[in-house]
């Protein structure tokens, strides 16, 4: 069973993330850069970090643990697509320009674990951006009102391509995909039509995050 991108981002407001790495927290600062074509920006600051930093504050966001999101396999490919983005941060992986997005018949993130920001803890962040508007209203205005505060951020314990076996390039692309580091790789060619690759890693690096203005937080 799997769910759709648009629906997974519809039912939980989510958007991918353009990058990925393990340092990335809740209350990460993110912005919308460009004009036309926007796109997320990791500002390398966190809400606990801004004012007077609070560095009790970052490591409670740095532990919040991990738990099951009950969500199940994101489907990434519809039926219609033909502009598919291949770029998997989480893994290293570009696959863009590599592979016909036509010849993708199934690309999805499996086992779907979530980190979200709730009860006294929110309180605490609250707590400190009261203390932040009373002290230095200037920079809460510059550093977080108008930008994106990460309140749920979204692991993959795994990441699955299938591709039609007429791909040309399989070659070129199980290269790239045999490059990658901390990555374990597993190849079904038991199929007629399909090739399917499964690459585990990168579990702790978010693909996704929900985010709250921070005016609103």
């Amino acid at each position: 069973m799997s769910i759709s991108l648009k629906e997974f981002e519809r039912q939980y407001g989510i958007d991918l993330l353009p990058v990925s790495a393990e340092t990335i927290i809740l209350g990460d600062i993110w912005d919308w850069a460009g004009t036309f074509n926007q796109r997320l920006e990791r500002q390398h600051e966190n809400l606990a970090s801004v004012g007077d930093p609070s560095q009790a504050l970052i490591d409670k966001l740095t532990k919040v643990p991990m738990s099951k999101a009950f969500i199940p396999d994101i489907e990434l490919k519809s039926k219609n697509s033909t502009d598919l983005d291949l770029n998997i941060p989480t893994i290293k992986l570009d696959l863009n320009g590599k592979i016909d997005s036509a010849k993708v018949l199934s690309f999805k993130f499996q086992g779907v674990t979530s980190k979200d920001v709730s009860g006294p803890l929110k309180a605490e962040m609250n707590a400190h951006l009261d203390k932040l508007k009373n002290a230095d209203f200037k920079k809460y205005t510059n550093k977080i009102k108008f930008c994106e505060i990460a309140v749920w951020l979204f692991y993959a314990d795994s990441v699955v391509l299938s591709i039609d076996k007429t791909t040309g390039n399989t070659a070129e692309i199980e290269a790239e995909i045999h490059r990658l580091e901390g990555v374990k790789v597993g190849i079904d060619n038991s199929s007629e039509k399909q090739i399917t690759y499964t690459m585990n890693g990168g579990s702790g690096c978010p693909f996704a995050a929900q985010f709250i203005k921070g005016k609103f937080f």
